[in-house]
């Protein structure tokens, strides 16, 4: 199917479960009032704003699916009911390249399969990993020229992923989360302008390998729980950053140890390597480790 359309295609629901679709539009790619399923089937989207956009819901678990978006790579936006607007990507193979997020739920978004590579607003070189931007700081993070965010993965609520292989180059940060962030398996490489991975209230890590080769700061969060898993973090100012959301520091996100309290940094397993130009490890408040840090 080619579509040229210069208005947003807008239907109730949307099911994909093969064949072979091409969509090149003026505004949305693919765009439902309520729920969008790809269980196979091979997609390559064109769009002058987001690519896919399911107000309701994006269910993702199959097919090949190619994304070139100027705004949001994958969207769901429905602010109205906390139980909808969320996404989820179980299998599959993404490709996405978006002027704004990659993927971007205004609740939650649950990876548990698939292989994705996410470029956000032209990727970590686009970003700025000297001064930073974290919001924990007045900074809003890096954006767009036309100030749309770029982070690889944004959720307002909460970010899962277990499973699945998942490779990002954002200008901003790569994982955002306004509140939690769980990561139980699957393989994470990150190259990120900003913050490799950024959770506002707290970070889990229970499994799964973490590669963060390029960041400001590679893990912030107040609180901070590492139970297991294999993470790796080179890092131009911070490797592990705590800080709690009252604290007052530089403008810049990076200036920390100034009015930080409150934050905690929990290590019960797994392996941890940083490679740090600033701090090492910087927590605005209590560190408890039983295993040895590299």
């Amino acid at each position: 199917m080619q579509s040229n359309n210069d208005e947003d295609a807008a239907l109730g629901n949307i099911t994909v479960t093969g064949g072979k679709i091409n969509i090149t539009a003026g505004a949305d790619g693919l765009q439902a009032e309520t729920n969008i399923i790809v269980s196979g089937g091979d997609l390559a989207i064109n769009a002058d704003s987001d690519g896919i956009n399911g107000k309701d819901s994006v269910n993702i678990t199959g097919g090949n699916i190619t994304v070139d978006a100027a705004s949001d790579g994958i969207q769901s936006s429905n602010t109205e009911d906390a139980t909808l607007g969320y996404i989820l990507v179980g299998g599959g193979t993404l490709n996405i390249t978006a002027g704004g997020d990659g993927i971007q739920a205004e609740t939650d978004v649950n990876i548990s399969g698939g292989e994705l590579t996410i470029s956000s607003g032209g990727g970590s070189a686009n970003g700025n990993t000297t001064t930073g931007g974290s919001d924990f700081f007045g900074g809003v993070g890096n954006t767009t020229a036309s100030g749309d965010s770029c982070k690889g993965i944004k959720a307002a609520n909460y970010i899962t992923i277990t499973g699945g292989t998942i490779d990002i180059d954002s200008a901003d940060d790569a994982v955002h989360s306004d509140n939690t962030i769980t990561i139980g398996g699957g393989s994470l490489s990150i190259a990120a302008g900003d913050d490799g991975i950024h959770a506002e209230s707290a970070l889990v890590v229970n499994e799964g390998t973490i590669d963060i080769t390029k960041c400001y700061e590679g893990l912030e969060a107040p609180a901070i729980t590492i139970n297991g898993g294999d993470i790796h973090v080179v890092a131009s100012d911070d490797g592990i950053n705590g800080v709690s959301t009252g604290s007052t520091g530089g403008i810049f996100g990076g200036m920390g140890g100034m009015n930080e309290t409150g934050a905690f940094l929990c290590v019960n397993g797994g392996y941890v390597y940083i490679n740090a130009a600033g701090d090492g490890i910087d927590i605005g408040g209590s560190i408890e480790a039983v295993m040895t840090l590299n």
